[in-house]
């Protein structure tokens, strides 16, 4: 059996209490503490120059937004270069044809001349 004289419930609970009372101080305190840490922060870091803009974009060049897309694109351009007729130099009479076209041109001279 259990003797209700040993325990003094009313001292655990008024310690209870005081134990949670300090915890919710010490917790206010520490946070006007850390507002007072973060107020002398601020205090040294340095001011932005005024030549500093928010919305100021980097210089060029700037980073890829779709690096797959744009090689993509790339290849493609480059491709039709490759196998198509234009102009590189219309005033010069500077033209560009197929590689193709061009390789059986040069096995055409290359021929030509070992035969002679």
């Amino acid at each position: 059996m259990q003797e209700h004289s040993d325990i003094n419930y009313s001292a655990i609970l008024k310690w209870g209490i005081a134990l949670l009372v300090i915890a919710v101080i010490v917790h206010i305190l520490m946070y006007f503490l850390f507002q007072y840490f973060n107020a002398e922060e601020a205090k040294l870091d340095p001011k932005p120059s005024p030549m500093f803009q928010k919305d100021q974009t980097p210089p060029e060049p700037t980073l890829q937004r779709t690096p797959a897309l744009d090689l993509q694109e790339f290849r493609a351009q480059e491709q039709h270069l490759l196998s198509s007729y234009g102009w590189v130099d219309k005033e010069k009479g500077i033209a560009r044809i197929p590689v193709s076209e061009a390789m059986k041109l040069v096995v055409a001279k290359e021929k030509a001349e070992a035969s002679q």
